[in-house]
């Protein structure tokens, strides 16, 4: 009982992580009945600085304290980004490949699965009371616009609306916004976004663009949740006669061409040969044009 202020928070903190959580409502329903339990008790003890300084510039804005809103929401963009380059970097840990692939097919699909965790990161940040935030980075610069105009600052008003364009180029909201800066003598050229963003921007879209290269040139065995597919996982040696390892493995591994597409057109006992096969599928018709017109 002693301890009551302490279970308060750690159970607000509990349903912060997961807001559907009914027994913990009524944990916290339960505790407000006491005398020495106050609002200020109701503390998230994991939130992070980020989140802690947005919520204290969205509530100076709403109070009209614009000055004290824009140092809170500056505060949250600096504490964001820097727990996104955190995320990136937590992503760079070990990789269990779960089988013994080539050198190179080990070092690709270890720096894939790196990038499909880092171009994550973002979401995994865009909470707020247990709830994910739609384009939550991105709306600081739209609260950090808003309050720069307030206090009619519009030079970095017009850097946050060309930073928030920059990371979404199509919100017909600030696209207006900058029309209207424009028709007040801004030149076009003047609005440009703040070197954060661009810089995060630039980086989330190298990530974005390799990953997309991949999926359309590269055959990978990691889904997009970063796991090494079940079929390219590698043999239980425990369980397998070793007479018929040499088979089973031969099984195994044409199961992987056929699995994504590729044709087998002759096997090592159709070529009298063990470690060759003739497999049809690999390049489409322009690139098997293309090699043609390479010799001809």
């Amino acid at each position: 009982m002693d301890n009551v202020k302490e279970a308060v928070a750690a159970a607000y903190t509990y349903l912060m992580a997961d807001a559907k959580q009914d027994t913990t409502v009524q944990n916290l329903m339960f505790y407000q009945q006491f005398p020495e339990v106050d609002t200020s008790d109701f503390i998230d003890l994991e939130r992070r600085p980020y989140q802690t300084a947005f919520i204290n510039g969205q509530e100076n804005q709403r109070n009209g304290d614009w000055q004290e809103g824009i140092k809170y929401i500056e505060e949250a963009i600096n504490e964001f980004i820097k727990e996104e380059e955190d995320c990136r970097i937590l992503c760079e840990g070990p990789y269990d490949h779960e089988s013994f692939p080539e050198f190179i097919n080990a070092i690709s699909e270890h720096y894939i699965s790196v990038l499909k965790c880092q171009d994550k990161c973002e979401e995994k940040l865009s909470l707020l009371y247990g709830e994910k935030v739609k384009d939550f980075f991105p709306e600081m610069y739209n609260y950090l616009q808003f309050g720069y105009y307030k206090l009619n600052d519009i030079p970095n008003a017009v850097k946050a609306t060309a930073s928030y364009l920059l990371l979404k180029p199509e919100d017909p909201t600030m696209l207006e916004n900058k029309r209207i800066y424009i028709k007040s003598g801004i030149t076009p050229e003047n609005i440009i976004p703040r070197p954060e963003a661009l810089k995060y921007f630039t980086h989330t879209k190298q990530i974005k663009n390799i990953l997309q290269y991949v999926a359309e040139k590269y055959v990978s065995a990691v889904d997009d949740e970063g796991e090494v597919d079940d079929s390219l996982k590698s043999i239980d040696l425990d369980s397998v006669d070793p007479l018929n390892y040499k088979r089973l493995s031969e099984s195994h591994y044409l199961h992987i061409f056929e699995k994504y597409g590729l044709r087998i057109m002759a096997e090592p006992n159709d070529l009298f040969e063990p470690y060759r096969l003739v497999v049809d599928g690999f390049i489409g018709d322009e690139q098997c044009q293309e090699m043609v017109n390479l010799v001809t």
